[in-house]
């Protein structure tokens, strides 16, 4: 697989030279009870994970879910529905530290991205960070910081987003780029889970394109076990795990636990 050469051509070298960041890990949520969410931030993730996609979390909830989050020192990120402005910048406004954006495939899709989470001169976002910024308590400061401060990652989840995830990596105002396993499975026509060569180089080629660019490189972690491998090929942001995986693993154990007595 190889880049389109409109893609590649087209983009704007990135500016951002940060080094790829230390490691992160962190977990899922998609329920929308605050104690759900504020429970596990009292464990030691390096942030929360909060699904507007594919779970029950709301984009209008965010400020509640973001108390939650940082009353155990975590970030939240939020990841929205869709590459659309409106649940972006709503959830940036309200207080997520980042934004996952799913099913990222070219450069102009990640430029829309890009357009709709940070500030002119980078983007367009539109001024009206009510929470984020205190309530315009910290309006000044937050203005100055927020381009930086605010995380900006795009999910590679198709064969065509692997094909142009140089240009994607290359674009100006993306910070990370976060590679999907499952939904990258069946682009490639492969099992849920495959872990083959095939796979593996799709893995080593996006890490590899995404830290070149001075960007960190994210993946979904299936299990602990897998992330010294996936840190090998340039990945340091690591989601794992989810809250609906704890409860019915919890509740599991106890019934089995119960019924062996």
């Amino acid at each position: 697989m190889t880049p389109s050469n409109h893609e590649a051509d087209d983009l704007t070298m990135s500016t951002d030279a940060r080094p790829p960041k230390t490691l992160r890990i962190g977990t899922w949520f998609s329920c929308i009870d605050i104690a759900v969410v504020e429970v596990p931030s009292q464990a030691e993730f390096d942030f929360i994970l909060v699904d507007g996609e594919q779970g029950h979390a709301p984009v209008h909830l965010i400020h509640t879910f973001a108390g939650a989050v940082r009353s155990g020192g975590r970030k939240l990120v939020y990841r929205v529905a869709a590459n659309r402005v409106e649940p972006i910048k709503s959830a940036l406004d309200q207080g997520a530290d980042a934004v996952m954006v799913p099913m990222v495939n070219t450069g102009e899709e990640a430029r829309a991205a890009v357009r709709a989470a940070k500030y002119a001169p980078v983007g367009e976002r539109g001024i009206g960070p009510l929470r984020a910024s205190g309530y315009y308590r910290n309006f000044g400061a937050y203005m100055q910081m927020a381009n930086a401060a605010t995380e900006l990652i795009v999910q590679i989840e198709s064969r065509t987003g692997v094909e142009n995830c140089l240009a994607i990596a290359r674009l100006e105002g993306g910070d990370q780029l976060f590679v999907g396993p499952a939904d990258l499975a069946a682009s490639l026509g492969l099992p849920l889970g495959t872990l083959n060569n095939e796979m593996l180089d799709v893995f080593v080629r996006v890490a590899q394109a995404t830290t070149k660019n001075g960007k960190v490189a994210g993946i979904d972690c299936a299990a602990p076990s897998l992330i010294p491998r996936f840190r090998e090929m340039g990945f340091s942001f690591f989601s794992i795990g989810s809250d609906l995986q704890y409860l019915a693993e919890g509740a599991n154990a106890m019934v089995q636990a119960c019924k062996a007595l």
